[in-house]
């Protein structure tokens, strides 16, 4: 059947000594499939190439690890494997356990509202169990957290401490993970500052207020740049670049890393 189709197809072009070059009502079927099977064939096809040029920048970890993940066996050492885990004789792992056991008892007495506060509030946040599971390698997470059920809850702060809520002030080494790079004290002078510029307005969004004047002409002197734009966020202005780079340049591809942490 499809034999004769091409045959009279060729007829009709001229290009088949068959001398019939009457179309049957199945060639319009089948003419209309080819322009069908061309149509999808081209985006398809660009898709393959494109896949093709970019093959040795796609990380294949992310991949590989999801499928791989399901046949890995999850390890939780128990009470008498959790202090033997680098093969110490019993006499060490009994003055390990002894040591772990008064610090837990220490934290317990030291920060009985942060353990119940976080006690209460495990169950409804995600972020608290997440963040606990990466603290410390998996096969001694669990024993971990039934010990030490802690979070950091602070009320206030003072030069470089911190005032949690059992009323006790500790050193704060983390600076906010790098953030507070000028000191508590110093950021809190800038947030009551900002608020009596803009305590009148509230938190409006769309409206600028003339402030943001002032904050473009340093931005443009610090930057030497003649243009800046305002975001919301880091993802948003991440956004905003690829897709000015991707219009101004018109090209579609943009080189990324895969698994990386934020930032």
């Amino acid at each position: 059947m499809l034999g004769d189709t091409v045959l009279r197809w060729g007829a009709c072009a001229g290009l088949s000594e068959l001398q019939d070059c009457r179309l049957q009502g199945h060639d319009i079927a089948a003419a209309i499939g080819l322009l069908l099977v061309a149509y999808l064939a081209v985006p398809v096809g660009m898709r393959l190439v494109r896949t093709l040029q970019t093959l040795r920048a796609r990380s294949f970890t992310p991949i590989f690890s999801r499928m791989l993940s399901a046949w890995v066996k999850t390890n939780s050492y128990g009470a008498e494997t959790f202090f033997k885990a680098d093969g110490a004789d019993d006499d060490t792992a009994a003055q390990r356990q002894r040591a772990l056991d008064r610090l837990a008892e220490y934290f317990q007495k030291r920060y009985p509202k942060s353990g119940v506060w976080s006690h209460e509030i495990r169950g409804g946040l995600s972020d608290l169990r997440f963040t606990d599971a990466g603290r410390v390698p998996f096969p001694f997470a669990r024993l971990m957290q039934e010990k030490f059920n802690l979070c950091s809850v602070v009320t206030a702060s003072e030069g470089p401490k911190l005032l949690d809520i059992d009323g006790h002030w500790s050193l704060d080494i983390t600076g906010s993970y790098g953030v507070n790079v000028a000191g508590y004290d110093r950021y809190k002078e800038w947030m009551e500052k900002g608020w009596e510029r803009v305590k009148d307005l509230g938190p409006v969004l769309g409206p600028l207020h003339p402030i943001v004047a002032d904050n473009i002409a340093q931005l443009k002197a610090i930057s030497k740049l003649d243009e800046v734009s305002f975001h919301m966020s880091g993802t948003e202005a991440v956004m905003a670049a690829i897709r000015l780079a991707r219009f101004n340049t018109r090209r579609k591809l943009i080189v990324c890393f895969a698994g990386a942490y934020h930032g």
